[in-house]
């Protein structure tokens, strides 16, 4: 959504967006990006992904039992798993949906150390998602009781992630047998911001963007633009990880700093997001993202929270106080 306000020589514009916030650790962001969501978990963390997960059918259908032991006294410790006459399964699942399997990603293995958006990085095996979510290794490159980085490569549609996983030990004469490693690896359907701006005071509407012209107007002084703005995420079964609001100028309709004298954003339906009620002008030079929180959400391996939203819907009320006579210079 735009907001634009000049004369026949300046047009000053401001655009609000919604985007997946980028957390400045690494740990949540887009694929196409081609960066990778880190985390050590080896189980399901994510608060609101439903109930913990049972064995879908496809999981069952690739189980053995009776032939894992424990680490500790591990006869087979160093010895080859993953080949292609007794390969190594992984299933990947939809964190909202728990029970499905999520088909065509491509899963990597790689070293503990090695940096997985390195385009040189080392992959010792992978293998892409089956109609059931399931990614056969087949390589004869992994050991048994070894720690790996397990990489999911999200598409457009799908967020990327990294999970540190030990495959468990085996009999002896459980090597030449196919095997699932546990638990499935959860990952989110990327979804999409929609906004929709009405009921603006002053300047004409068109889709999401507010023209004001200055100098057709006779604006001089102080003036004050309110609108209102929906917001949701608009992808059925999906959702944005960290979504932040953005405040910024799109290219070419760039503002200095003083023309805008403040902004305020205020919810009138719907959930807050926790917005601040405080001036955002500040947000505004800069594009810097202003956090916004949301019903669900879980915690990464360091402390660090992670909002996940998937249905909330919201109305906001914003105002922007402007100098029209430093805009028409």
């Amino acid at each position: 959504m735009a907001l634009k306000w000049g004369h026949i020589l300046a047009i000053i514009a401001v655009a609000l967006v919604a985007v997946g916030y980028l957390a400045s650790q690494g740990y949540i962001q887009l694929p196409k990006l081609g960066q990778l969501v880190i985390t050590e978990e080896t189980e399901m963390t994510e608060a609101g992904a439903g109930a913990a997960p049972q064995a879908s059918e496809s999981e069952a259908a690739h189980e053995t039992t009776g032939a894992e032991v424990s680490a500790a006294v591990c006869p087979t410790k160093g010895e080859t798993i993953g080949t292609s006459s007794a390969p190594l399964y992984l299933e990947v699942r939809d964190a909202l949906n728990p029970k499905a399997g999520i088909s065509g990603l491509t899963v990597e293995v790689l070293p503990p150390d090695e940096v997985p958006w390195d385009p040189q990085r080392y992959i010792l095996d992978s293998a892409t998602t089956d109609a059931n979510g399931i990614a056969s290794f087949t390589g004869a490159s992994l050991k048994v009781g070894e720690l790996y980085q397990w990489v999911v490569r999200g598409d457009t549609t799908t967020y990327d992630k990294i999970v540190f996983m030990e495959t468990p030990c085996r009999l002896p004469e459980a090597l030449n047998v196919p095997f699932k490693i546990t638990p499935p690896i959860y990952v989110y359907k990327v979804g999409n911001i929609s906004l929709t701006a009405s009921n603006n005071n002053i300047g004409s509407l068109s889709g999401n963007v507010i023209t004001i012209n200055i100098t057709e107007l006779g604006l001089s002084g102080i003036n004050t633009l309110s609108f209102d703005v929906a917001i949701s995420q608009g992808v059925s079964g999906a959702a944005i990880i960290d979504p932040v609001l953005v405040l910024r100028s799109p290219e070419g309709y760039e503002l200095e700093s003083g023309v805008v004298m403040n902004v305020y954003a205020a919810p009138e339906t719907g959930y807050d997001f926790g917005i601040p009620g405080s001036d955002l002008s500040s947000y505004l030079i800069g594009a810097a993202p202003i956090s916004m929180s949301t019903r669900e959400s879980f915690t990464d391996n360091k402390g660090v929270t992670h909002y996940v939203w998937t249905t909330e819907k919201a109305t906001y009320s914003f105002t922007i106080t402007f100098d029209a006579d430093s805009i028409s210079k």
